[in-house]
């Protein structure tokens, strides 16, 4: 979701308190892709913050499916103690050093490359593309 830049979060945490109710739709996602292990394919995802929860397991699957294709994630949090399942995203680089690329992209903490900094806009996404 780039550009969503923390809408609902900053929301939630400005504004609602104990005991205030808000309707949700259920989840809508499509996380799926058909997966072979004769592919050779690079797989590309952005996340931020919590929503790496589903993405993390579908790196892990196509990586241990597909032995020939390639994974890139760009991952958006707002400094380096804030990322999610660090350790396990750098197990997953150490594994799979060939084929499994990860960028971090922080709009608190400044990183040499100004690419990394700040958060995952349209023109940030496209830039990566």
């Amino acid at each position: 979701m780039c550009g969503a830049a923390g809408r609902f979060s900053n929301f939630a945490f400005d504004t609602l308190k104990p005991g205030h109710e808000i309707e949700v739709m259920t989840p809508d996602g499509r996380f799926f892709t058909h997966l072979n292990a004769d592919h050779v394919k690079h797989y590309v995802a952005f996340s931020g913050g919590s929503g790496i929860t589903p993405v993390l397991a579908i790196i892990k699957t196509i990586l241990e499916t597909e032995p020939t294709s390639r994974f890139t994630l760009i991952y958006g949090n707002r400094s380096v103690d804030a990322i999610m399942f660090a350790e396990e995203l750098e197990d997953l680089k150490n594994r799979f050093m060939s084929r499994f690329s990860l960028y971090h992209v922080l709009s608190d903490d400044l990183q040499d490359v100004e690419l990394f900094n700040g958060v995952l806009n349209q023109e940030k996404c496209a830039a990566f593309l």
